[in-house]
């Protein structure tokens, strides 16, 4: 039914076929390429991903002319060459304080409440977008919140690149209110945030409202002079476009 699988570790999945040629001496069988990253049971039909990488599986037949069909599988396992995939809203709400992960895939939250990611622990990973879009984020913050965004923080060797964001509602008693993060020390690169309210109703001096995040901190790898150029805590080529923004009394607003 499919060219292409993508799944992660300890994932499990189903290959189905159907052929023209009812003739009892046609048999067909599954080939995988390389069983150190897929096992198959024969006898329940299902495919489990063991280990992260490429490979595919052939369907195979004993019929002459009949050309090899193939699969191509990709398996995440959370590393830098082959990140955990994000492909639907419990993946995405899965992801941890570490690790590298991928979007392959646009996905609607539909406008369910979100808890922002890492809230507890900052995002220490890669995120990226992938040129996807996350839409219809909405955070309603009734009980008093620090930091909210698609995450709560990025920590300083946090990465968010090639994201898109679409329909952004963040309010409520909020202290850091951004739409990719409430607080970021990392990086934030190429991500566009479109139509997107976003506000905070705590009146506190310290209370940060921002298109992208509420606030940033700048940190330098080295304390020497001529490496202070090599920055974290940045938002680079980043957009906003259709947002409106709002804070209370004393606290800081800016795109």
């Amino acid at each position: 039914q499919t060219q292409e699988v993508n799944v992660n570790v300890g994932e499990k999945f189903k290959l189905e076929f159907k052929h023209d040629n009812p003739l009892k001496s046609t048999k067909l069988s599954w080939e995988i390429q390389n069983t150190d990253l897929l096992a198959y049971d024969e006898e329940s039909g299902v495919f489990t991903a063991k280990a992260g990488g490429s490979t595919e599986i052939w369907l195979n037949t004993t019929r002459r002319g009949w050309k090899i069909q193939r699969c191509f599988v990709k398996i995440g396992d959370g590393s830098d060459e082959n990140p955990t995939i994000i492909k639907d809203f419990d993946s995405l709400e899965n992801i941890a304080s570490d690790g590298h992960y991928i979007l392959i895939s646009d996905i609607d939250l539909q406008g369910k409440e979100w808890k922002p990611l890492c809230t507890t622990g900052a995002f220490a990973g890669e995120l990226n977008g992938n040129g996807h879009t996350i839409k219809n984020l909405t955070i309603t913050a009734n009980a008093e919140l620090v930091n909210a965004g698609l995450f709560g923080e990025i920590s300083y060797t946090g990465y968010v690149h090639d994201l898109k964001l679409d329909t952004v509602n963040i309010s409520g008693n909020i202290t850091n209110v951004g739409a990719v993060a409430g607080t970021n020390k990392g990086l934030i690169e190429k991500v566009s945030v479109t139509n997107a309210n976003l506000s905070s109703l705590r009146e506190l001096s310290t209370a940060y409202v921002g298109g992208v995040a509420g606030v940033s901190y700048a940190y330098a790898e080295s304390t020497d002079a001529a490496l202070n150029y090599n920055m974290f805590g940045r938002i680079d080529r980043c957009e906003v476009t259709s947002a409106e923004l709002f804070a209370k009394g004393s606290a800081k607003i800016g795109g």
